[in-house]
């Protein structure tokens, strides 16, 4: 199975990459020699931000599934189970969705956003989620929100920039090619923000951060540059569960005794 994620990962950056170029209407090559240093630069930061997120769809619902497997165990089990229904209500939608399409005797019009539109919702909780993140206190102590408030300016950039793409996509500004490729990527973004901040809120809440077995296989195993400080992070996730759980308990017994 490593060669087999190692070849669906670089299949994916490698295709996205490409028509990432087509749909952008771009040829980096042709930048470079042309020496717009900076029209290069914005293009690769673009490319950046929206290829990176194929492959890392592709980790989350490989992850995912090993979670509903209960390869994952308990403590990713309990927390499969607080976002399951938005995933199942979502897929459902989505194929009922192509079953219309597929069955309707119209022809397929690609100026549509309703790909994409199936992430909208991803984003729209994965907002609620830094917002209820922000509320919880561990111990009585809040969290930081220098981290949070990063994430939630990235979300609402992304949600504007997504707003703008499906608005000229419906506008029909796009060809087919280019439309199918914007609403992939933001479907896949949104779903990354939603699981990440779903993620973030589970696990801050019963403060216990973790990694899922699956992706401590896929940074010892798959990836091709193996983390040397994995395991040194590994070790300090665990002293901060510690010391979280500690601070939770003496905050309890306090509570008690003034109660």
């Amino acid at each position: 199975m490593k060669y087999f994620h190692r070849f669906n990962i670089v299949a994916l950056i490698i295709i996205s990459s490409v028509w990432a170029c087509f749909a952008f209407q771009t040829n980096p090559f042709q930048l470079f020699f042309n020496f717009e240093i900076l029209e290069l630069l914005k293009f690769t930061y673009t490319l950046g931000f929206t290829v990176v997120f194929w492959p890392m769809f592709y980790l989350e619902v490989c992850d995912l599934i090993h979670t509903a497997l209960g390869k994952n165990g308990k403590t990713y089990t309990k927390y499969f189970d607080t976002i399951k229904e938005n995933i199942y209500v979502s897929s459902i939608s989505a194929l009922i969705l192509a079953c219309v399409y597929w069955t309707d005797s119209v022809k397929y019009d690609f100026s549509g956003v309703d790909l994409a539109f199936i992430g909208v919702p991803f984003l729209v909780v994965a907002i609620f989620n830094i917002r209820n993140t922000m509320k919880i206190t561990v111990a009585g102590v809040p969290v930081r929100k220098t981290v949070l408030f990063f994430t939630l300016g990235l979300v609402l950039l992304f949600s504007y920039l997504s707003f703008s793409y499906l608005q000229n996509n419906s506008s029909g500004q796009y060809q087919a090619y280019q439309a199918i490729w914007f609403q992939i990527t933001i479907l896949f973004v949104s779903f990354w923000f939603y699981l990440s901040t779903s993620w973030q809120k589970y696990f801050i809440n019963n403060c216990n951060i973790e990694l899922s077995n699956f992706k401590r296989y896929f940074i010892s195993e798959v990836s091709w540059k193996h983390s040397e400080h994995f395991p040194d992070a590994e070790e300090m996730a665990k002293k901060l569960n510690k010391k979280n759980r500690i601070a939770k308990a003496k905050y309890a017994k306090k509570k008690r005794k003034n109660n």
